[in-house]
């Protein structure tokens, strides 16, 4: 981009402008919040932050109790008790970065129910997701070019999770995409004109990742090893953010919990998960191979099956390892190969009840930028081409059920997947046919109290 022309430089923000406004529309058209349990804790905890000045839920157990969801909370821990506190079980980032959108409706007075909550809490969302595509967009075209970055972030944006998890509600994944997608135009642009303060900015975001899902320490590892090795002199600017936001979340993780790894034991031994008997010692002790199995090939969950694009991204992952033109490539094989390991020994692989590979989220990001790389390559085959069109056009039309046909029932009925995961390997009444089935979900954020 530094090599850039004016002409191309007004196009390439034409497109990123209409990239981030046209997912933003597009996420938000099934005029409802898709989220269910996990985010709520992060739909609610912006307004304490704003008005109270705390991170805990005290205030809001009476409009909990009048929601069926609200009170399954302590159930799955996703909330627990702690001296005398009702505080959420994941990290705190969240919350924290959704602060600037709760701003204005707090101020004007405008949230009175959980609905209003759950739709400031999508729109935030929504805008994080389609801004990161935006960010991968101005990374990919230091990849391949403005046509290879475009078909890569449109790619990352309406046919994979991105949209029908990330975007539909404050879960960790869309705040920590869009963190992972800043790191990663930052860190390419250390390649050709960066400094300190890029190298700076870039620790930030991969610090804020970390603060939003605690596995965004694997990325940032890889990114700080990608620095080290080609950018040592700005190694210092770089890992300052990292250090201070760790000793940050450390300090909140031991008050709130007292265990610097956080609250996630109280969902291991929730009343719903506590039959298993799993703990953070033992939860990630899955055969791997059978996980990897899950992973990829699963009918419910596998990421091949609900974004079959990502096969070109994996085998152009490999393929790129060999190439001068592309130095970040074995920093992200090695990011997502250590991710796809951890969540093979998952002992819940599936994610819960989200759409799909929920878990696949932020790799996203990465396979994003290898689409760049591997698009111009894919362009000139009309064989691949033609392969990468249709995967793409599927992968499509499985979010479009995602975004306007779930939930269905299908998670719940007839035996809960978490009470039975031998429901996620039913090939015969998939989620997918059974939502299309189903039909269309209503307007939620449309209907009156009365409807």
């Amino acid at each position: 981009m530094t090599d850039a022309t004016p002409t191309d430089l007004v196009r390439i923000r034409r497109c990123f402008v209409t990239l981030v406004i046209s997912l933003f529309v597009l996420y938000n058209l099934n005029l409802r919040e898709i989220g269910v349990l996990d985010p709520l804790p992060a739909t609610l905890l912006p307004v304490s932050l704003l008005v109270e000045g705390n991170a805990d839920l005290d205030e809001f157990r009476e409009l909990l109790a009048g929601d069926a969801h609200g009170r399954a909370l302590v159930a799955f821990g996703t909330v627990q008790e702690r001296d005398g506190h009702l505080v959420s079980s994941y990290p705190i980032g969240v919350p924290v970065l959704a602060v600037p959108f709760y701003a204005l409706p707090v101020w004007l007075g405008w949230l009175d129910d959980i609905a209003d909550y759950r739709l400031v809490a999508k729109l935030a969302a929504s805008f994080m997701v389609a801004l990161s595509a935006g960010l991968l967009f101005l990374a990919g075209v230091r990849i391949g070019g403005v046509e290879a970055a475009l078909v890569a972030a449109i790619t990352y944006g309406a046919a994979s999770n991105a949209w029908t998890v990330a975007s539909q509600a404050l879960w960790q994944h869309g705040p920590g995409m869009l963190c992972l997608s800043a790191a990663l135009l930052l860190v390419l642009r250390l390649e050709r004109n960066g400094g300190a303060r890029t190298a700076l900015a870039a620790g930030v975001f991969l610090a804020l990742a970390v603060a939003c899902r605690s596995l965004n320490l694997i990325p940032s590892a890889c990114l700080g090893l990608f620095v080290l090795v080609r950018h040592r002199r700005w190694v210092l600017h770089f890992g300052l953010p990292l250090i201070l936001v760790g000793v940050w979340q450390g300090w909140y993780n031991v008050s709130t919990f007292g265990e610097i790894r956080g609250g996630y034991e109280a969902i291991w031994t929730s009343p719903w998960h506590g039959w298993r008997g799993l703990n953070q010692q033992n939860a990630f002790t899955h055969p791997i191979g059978a996980g990897v199995v899950n992973l990829l090939l699963n009918p419910n969950k596998g990421l091949l099956v609900y974004s079959p694009w990502a096969i070109f991204a994996i085998v152009g992952l490999a393929a790129s390892l060999r190439s001068k033109e592309f130095p970040l490539s074995p920093y992200l094989s090695l990011w997502v190969v250590i991710v796809v390991v951890a969540l093979a020994q998952n002992q819940l692989w599936w994610g819960g009840s989200g759409f799909g590979p929920r878990y696949f989220c932020e790799l996203q990001t990465a396979f994003a930028l290898v689409l760049a790389w591997l698009w111009p390559r894919i362009a000139r085959r009309p064989f691949l081409r033609t392969g990468f069109a249709v995967c793409i056009a599927f992968s499509f039309a499985v979010q479009v059920i995602g975004a306007f046909y779930t939930p269905c029932g299908w998670h719940e009925e007839p035996v809960p997947i978490d009470l039975d995961e031998s429901r996620l390997w039913d090939w015969r009444d998939p989620q997918l046919l059974r939502c299309l089935r189903a039909g269309p979900r209503p307007f939620e954020f449309l209907m009156s109290d009365a409807d």
